[in-house]
């Protein structure tokens, strides 16, 4: 029988996935990409999200794009997540 939160555990990697599809080429990201893959593999969502963030906002002169920075509030919303990293975002 599955774990009853397996279900949104799928769909917070899957949002996760798309995010990384989104930022293919973001070259701040790509630098952190194995060891995001390497978080997703260990079930360690959030690490995986607070990686994203820290990376994108590392690269201050290179705003995420707008479907990036969907996935990031999706994934924030999905996982309950109260941080500033979104707001950051947009500031950028």
């Amino acid at each position: 029988m599955p774990h009853p939160l397996q279900t949104h555990f799928d769909h917070v990697s899957a949002l996760l996935r798309e995010l990384e599809t989104a930022l293919v080429n973001d070259q701040g990201f790509q630098n952190s990409r194995n060891l995001f893959n390497e978080y997703l593999e260990s079930n360690e969502l959030e690490l995986a999200l607070h990686l994203v963030c820290d990376a994108l906002l590392e690269q201050p002169h290179n705003k995420p794009s707008a479907t990036a920075l969907r996935f990031i509030a999706d994934v924030h919303k999905a996982m309950d997540l109260q941080d500033d990293c979104v707001e950051k975002l947009l500031a950028l």
